[in-house]
């Protein structure tokens, strides 16, 4: 049986990990001249990229009478991991002008509605 050194448990120091951990403003705006003062919106993306690596390199071959290979394998496996969250944050007004009564949101019932599909 052939041993699979991909599989083996090998030291943290086999293994070189990198991580990286980001929080980026995607988009903000101060919009409060507009909104009775307190109107802002604010979009961030924040969180951590982490990436395991390993990888292995095989040659068969002679060194003497000169350098020759006959056979070669390598292998690199990566295994990544994304975390991030993204927070937007905001607040307005809505101005709706008095006298204005109530509107359907529809003309019709929604549930008189159909859907068919054929087949």
């Amino acid at each position: 049986m052939l041993y699979e050194v991909r599989d083996a448990d090998l030291a943290s120091g086999y293994l070189p990990r990198l991580e990286h951990k980001f929080d980026k403003l995607i988009y903000q705006r101060d919009n409060s001249e507009s909104c009775g003062g307190s109107g802002f919106l604010s979009v961030k993306l924040e969180g951590d990229i982490r990436d395991s690596l390993r990888w292995g390199f095989t040659m068969v071959g002679t060194i003497s009478p000169k350098l020759k290979f006959e056979e070669a394998y390598g292998y690199f496996d990566s295994e990544m991991d994304l975390e991030g969250h993204l927070d937007v944050t905001g607040q307005g007004t809505v101005n709706i002008p008095s006298g204005k009564e109530a509107q359907p949101a529809f003309n019709t019932d929604i549930s008189g509605l159909a859907f068919s599909h054929p087949g």
